[in-house]
């Protein structure tokens, strides 16, 4: 997933810069015809685009998941259960605070998992740069209107209000440069499923532990 994501979030990212070179050298070739440049340029434009198809082609299929009857709060489990190596090692509290009950969404459940999935990471991530003794992550679900929420809010850094649009960008990341992995893809991965799902995510603070504060808003389905 972070593989397919990387590729098309670089193919998004050159395809901007290409199209203005593209439009500058068709404007000299009406200009200025006679330009020796020109045949150099065309060479690069193509030689481009055989390289934008090559990384089109590299990107990976993913196997197609029907949507059928999910119960969030088993989404939640489950991930609380991957997630366990990663926060023992850190030293994390993964705390849940589930509805009792909850009404089902139509949804892929091993897509739904990858996104909370990546926000536990992230999470995981700001606790270490925080560098804080509360090291507590808590995880909330509940009905409401007609919509189901869950929540994700952790003692890490926060994300400052100038940068809660950017982080869904591709290769945006706030994490240090030094740091490896693949920087900025998670959040990307994340609204991609929530589109998806015909869901949405808000980005805020946490009142009652000073990180971030995530919060998923999920229709729910009319069966």
């Amino acid at each position: 997933h972070a593989m397919q994501e990387a590729l098309m979030g670089t193919l998004h990212q050159l395809q901007g810069p290409f199209n203005m070179i593209e439009s500058a050298v068709r404007i000299l070739k009406r200009t200025n015809p006679a330009c020796p440049g020109l045949v150099a340029m065309d060479e690069a434009m193509d030689t481009a685009l055989d390289a934008m198809q090559d990384i089109k082609l590299a990107i990976p299929e993913r196997t197609s998941e029907a949507f059928q009857p999910v119960n969030l709060n088993q989404v939640i489990r489950d991930v609380s259960d991957i997630s366990t190596d990663e926060l023992l090692k850190s030293s994390s509290n993964l705390e849940l605070i589930l509805a009792p009950r909850l009404s089902t969404i139509n949804g892929m459940s091993h897509r739904l998992i990858l996104a909370l999935k990546q926000l536990i990471d992230n999470s995981i991530d700001a606790i270490q740069a925080a560098k804080t003794s509360d090291r507590t992550i808590i995880i909330c679900s509940y009905e409401s209107d007609g919509e189901i929420k869950v929540i994700v809010e952790d003692s890490g850094i926060g994300i400052e209000e100038s940068q809660r649009l950017k982080i869904f960008q591709p290769f945006f990341s706030t994490k240090p440069k030094h740091q490896t992995g693949c920087r900025g893809i998670g959040l990307s991965i994340v609204q991609q499923v929530l589109n998806e799902h015909s869901a949405t995510i808000n980005v805020s603070n946490s009142e009652r532990l000073r990180g971030a504060h995530i919060c998923l808003t999920f229709p729910i389905s009319q069966w």
